[in-house]
């Protein structure tokens, strides 16, 4: 028998011998006699790990408590048929149970015991040892969680769970040995002891209108999921009686509060179908009641208090999406098939003011209220209906669905990612003006509706891999461009514009055999005579090899495990008189971009096409262009190679042709057929000798979605890339952050200050750099966010040539971490260097600037930590030595160091999620928005929130009469003419509310103060670092 004591941070197994039951105690155990203490005993068949996360939502509950879970499953994990011989044993288990009290100087009055099935008996045994030791000294309390009632049915009181075990004895009931059907309780889940005189308080469950323990509906286990959900803060509405009836009103509150409440006895039932809330802000996540598998309708009932609904419904099975509010009802209803019918009621809601649900991959409808609210529409045709208040809509992205979204009144936020999509088409927002999101199609944005959506304030919308086009609004918006050309325009408001990502390149594993055709054994014996190519022809995503032999054409289609089946002769065409591969090549590609692979063979006088149908077969050849043959001077793929891939980037492959005087290109067309064919650059003809000495290949090298060329030259490998990322940033108006990412980007801010973002010096270098149209250099402008602050700036004047040579010869005195402007012939650049000094083209930036106001000097620049975070600036004095450090995500953790000053050090997050960690001394913390994790370290910090939508933040380690929270430009925002009051907590702006413990608050807003209706919103969360209240002035800076 072992005992597993989770006091403090440390586990400790306390073993006692099952002959003698003498303990023995381990030298390094941790027990601190003055606390509570916490037994947890398991039963039959069973173990510690019956209870999962309870040990730590207990230790949640008071972290001084010594919580000891018993492990006596040496004893007690026995097959069935011995189940009389372990009951036999449990005196023994109780006596040596109750023995540990005076070996550790346990102190009953200060002691809890919670067991479950024999374990609940095994409570009870140990309360009456020791209330014959000491009459005076009885244990506290006794939870019995089903105890067990095989040959306990007939039981004295002396020999099972008691009321006079303890000073409190509580028992939950879900189940009845007494009714299985015929069944022992030991072959059915009726395995408890279902009678009304087993404690001082007994508790009877009711789920989805069934009583458990009678008419045969038993769960033994579900008295330890009950008495989990009370740990974790659920209140169920309950009735102080026992009562299976359907009709009763269980509008009492019950939780664990109630549970432990000395003045509540007798018999009680409780409804988990019933949720009620308190007169504070409660938030109902149901996600918690999946444990319990309850399928019947939920009644939640928020009661006073600004409360929150959270629900997911994104693994719900069947056919059938859900309706939030479907005629006005306060209900979430099972959706129907005919969308206006309604097959039954998931959940119905009262004095709920905001909600969180995530919906299902069928069609769903969603339509708020008047809160702040969070709907995930999920893949399916969506409807969202933010109605009042700041909504975020989140219809999601699914193939050929089209959702429908209306913000309502508030400020509200229109949020798709649309990454995952890979059908070869980006998106375009605003085509021609609409509210709309579209499937592009090409440049054209107007074959497909995505999303339609009105009354929308901003977006926060991120692209495809492929060229996308962002056409933004009034509002502040966060559009991120993904690989391709992306047109980034942000309109009016404060935009964050990014480009492009990065990707990771894949691997590959070991070479298998796969098909056990198409090789000389089989008379495959040359590509020029009998080409072979791989390609998906039927369109289920995996390639198949295309034969051409001798008698015809056959297709092996690709299976999930990498190898091919069923190679079948399937039309007698491109094999007859076409002569070899050399003289009129066929290859393989998706022309019509209908995702499965055609045919196109170069014949004696034209291009000739057969279309791949879903069956794996191809249609009659047609001709699709008349050029790229025999006729036309194609005469030898060797020397004027013809190559198929899409080099527009709009799922459909195009010719590449490789000709006697230059490159040219014929674009597929959604008939199959090609047009326009043009000398495209003089590169990759003249000196390259042949397609055997110097190939040339077309593929998507650098996953932007456009084919570029490669050829493998006489002394390297070249790369002509048809795209890289050029996108087109325009903030607007509003103080916008452009981040142009890799490509050559144009970069225009708009009016009021900007942010350049160049904290990667890489994404603008001087062969392939950035333009920047409108930079304002005057004081309280534009500036360029780096990751370092700059050592120093200089103007070099003109240079002579615009090259490497070039501006190395002038930037004589570039030095490490500096900044320069040059120009050349009436342009102006700037050139920003890395942590090397000299000039070095391939890792310093080079931006050009064709509408450059003012003069630019050091302190156009300013520092943001690398991409993640940093000290924005370190007033009154130099930097000392590092001590500590933060990580955001999985970046790599930027130092923090310290400052000598009395002055804090300046550290200030990004839009995302951050995690912040000061010094060891002073510092003030600013960390935007994105539900940042904050600590302060040592010294007198200041944590600093500017706006409503930085809300989120935990702080962890605050220390009241040091620390204070700065919540000066939050207020000025929220008040009209800037807030003059002395006190936000007695204005009713701020409000204070302890949270899970005496160190845990929460620190809410009311955004319109004493002069409207009392609804205070969570902002941050603050954890104490020492002891102390939260509720005071003086820990804030209004």
């Amino acid at each position: 028998m072992q005992y597993h004591s989770r006091s403090k941070t440390m586990q400790t197994t306390i073993t006692i011998d099952q002959d003698t039951f003498k303990v023995n105690i381990p030298t390094n155990f941790s027990f601190d006699k003055t606390q509570k203490t916490i037994f947890v005993i398991h039963g039959f068949r069973s173990n510690p790990g019956t209870f999962g996360s309870l040990y730590e939502d207990l230790k949640s509950l008071d972290n001084k408590a010594n919580i000891i879970a018993v492990d006596w499953s040496s004893i007690s994990d026995k097959n069935l048929l011995e189940y009389s011989s372990v009951k036999g044993q449990i005196d023994y288990v109780a006596l040596a149970l109750s023995n540990t009290f005076q070996t550790l100087n346990i102190d009953p009055t200060k002691t809890e015991i919670i067991g479950h099935s024999l374990g609940a008996h095994l409570a009870g045994l140990i309360g009456q040892d020791l209330k014959k030791k000491d009459p005076t000294k009885l244990i506290s309390q006794i939870v019995g969680l089903d105890p067990a009632g095989p040959q306990f049915e007939a039981a004295g009181e002396d020999a099972r769970i008691s009321p006079d075990d303890a000073r409190r004895v509580v028992v939950i009931h879900t189940s009845n040995s007494l009714n299985n059907g015929g069944f022992s309780g030991l072959f059915s889940d009726g395995l408890g002891l279902f009678r009304d005189d087993l404690g001082n308080l007994d508790i009877y469950v009711k789920k989805d209108d069934n009583l458990y323990g009678i008419n045969g509906i038993n769960q033994h286990d579900l008295a330890v999921k009950v008495y989990q959900s009370l740990v974790k803060g659920w209140m169920y509405g309950g009735i102080n009686q026992y009562q299976s009836g359907s009709d009763l009103n269980y509008s009492d509150p019950f939780n664990l509060q109630k549970l432990n409440n000395p003045n509540l006895t007798g018999e009680y039932t409780i409804n988990l179908n019933y949720l009620l809330g308190t007169d504070g802000n409660d938030t109902f996540d149901l996600k918690i009641l999946d444990n319990l598998e309850i399928k019947k309708t939920i009644v939640v009932d928020g009661k006073n208090g600004d409360d929150l609904l959270k629900v997911s419904y994104d693994s719900k099975e069947g056919i059938n999406g859900i309706h939030l509010g479907f005629g006005g009802a306060n209900t979430i209803f099972n959706r129907g098939f005919g969308l206006s019918e309604f097959l039954y009621e998931l959940v119905n809601f009262s004095n709920i003011e905001r909600f969180e649900i995530t919906g299902t991959q069928y069609a769903d409808v969603f339509e708020g209220r008047g809160g702040n609210d969070i709907f995930k529409g999920g893949a399916g045709s969506d409807e969202l209906k933010g109605g009042a208040g700041n909504d975020i809509l989140n219809p999601g992205y699914s193939p050929y669905s089209t959702d429908t979204v209306d913000g309502g009144e508030g400020d509200d936020l229109l949020q798709v990612d649309y990454s995952s999509k890979s059908n070869g088409v980006g998106i375009h927002l605003g085509y021609n003006g609409a509210n709309v999101i579209y499937h592009r199609a090409g440049t054209v944005g107007d074959n497909f509706e995505l999303v339609k959506f009105s009354t929308i304030e901003r977006f926060d919308i991120t692209g495809t891999k492929y060229a996308d086009a962002f056409e933004g609004r009034t509002g502040n918006d966060i559009f991120s461009g993904g690989d391709g050309n992306d047109i980034l325009n942000g309109g009016g408001g404060n935009d964050i514009l990014i480009g492009d990502t990065a990707a990771t390149p894949p691997a590959f594993g070991a070479a298998f055999t796969a098909a056990t055709n198409y090789s000389p054994t089989q008379g495959w014996n040359s590509f020029d005579q009998y080409p072979r190519q791989v390609a998906d022809v039927n369109g289920d995503g995996r390639a198949d090899i295309v034969g051409f032999g001798a008698y015809g054409v056959s297709v092996a289609l690709g299976q999930t495990d990498g190898k091919f089946v069923s190679s079948n002769i399937l039309f007698n065409d491109y094999t007859t008189g076409w002569s070899n591969f050399n003289i009129m090549p066929r290859q393989v590609a998706d022309v019509n971009g209908d995702g499965r692979a055609d045919i196109v063979g170069f014949g004696s006088n034209a291009v000739y096409v057969a279309l791949g149908q879903d069956n794996g077969t191809f249609s009659a050849a047609f001709t699709a262009f008349d050029n790229y043959s025999p006729a036309q001077g194609w005469n030898s793929f060797d020397q004027y190679p013809r190559q198929l891939a899409d080099v527009k980037g709009d799922g459909r492959a195009d010719i590449v042709g490789f000709g006697a005087y230059g490159v040219s290109v014929a674009l597929g067309q959604t008939d199959g057929k090609f047009v326009s064919s043009n000398i495209l650059f003089n590169d990759y003809t003249t000196g390259w000798s042949n397609f055997n000495i110097m190939p040339r290949q077309v593929a998507d090298v650098n996953g932007d979605g456009h084919a570029d060329i490669v050829g493998f030259g006489s002394n390297a490998v070249y790369v002509a890339l048809a795209n890289n990322s050029n996108d087109i940033l325009n903030g607007g108006a509003g103080n916008d952050t452009l981040t142009g990412g890799t490509g050559k980007d144009t970069l225009t801010g708009g009016t009021e200050s900007d942010r350049f973002d160049y904290r990667n010096l890489t994404d603008s270098l001087l062969k392939s750099f950035d333009v920047i149209t409108d930079f304002n250099a005057t004081a309280g402008n534009d500036l360029f966010l780096v990751s370092t602050a700059r050592s120093g700036f200089s103007n070099a004047g003109s240079v002579a040539t615009l090259s490497a040579t070039g501006i190395a010869a002038k930037l004589t005195n570039f030095a490490s971490n500096s900044a320069a402007q040059f120009t050349f012939s009436g342009r102006t650049f700037v050139a920003i260097n890395d942590a090397t000094a000299g000039f070095n083209a391939n890792s310093d930036s080079i931006i050009e600037v064709t509408g450059l106001t003012g003069t630019l000097t050091a302190s156009n620049f300013i520092a943001d930590g690398g991409g993640v975070v940093g000290i924005a600036s370190v007033p009154g004095g130099g930097i000392g030595t590092s001590s500590g450090g933060f990580t955001r995500g999985d970046s790599t953790p930027v130092p923090i160091t310290d400052n000598p000053s009395i002055q804090p050090n300046e550290i200030t997050g990004t839009p995302g999620r951050d995690t912040l960690i000061g010094t060891s001394t002073s510092d003030r913390i600013t960390g935007l928005q994105g539900a940042d994790i904050v600590t302060g370290g040592g010294g007198n910090d200041e944590f600093v929130y500017t706006n409503i939508r930085d809300n989120g933040d935990t702080i962890t380690d605050f220390e009241v009469g040091n620390d204070h929270i700065v919540l000066t430009q939050l207020l000025d925002s929220l008040v009209t003419g800037g807030y003059n009051g002395a006190n936000a907590i007695a204005d009713g702006y701020v409000k204070v509310v302890q949270g899970t413990s005496t160190s845990n608050f929460s620190v809410q807003i009311d955004a319109d103060g004493s002069t409207g209706h009392d609804i205070f919103r969570p902002f941050i969360t603050v954890n104490l670092a020492g002891t102390g209240t939260l509720n005071n002035p003086s820990s804030f800076v209004f």
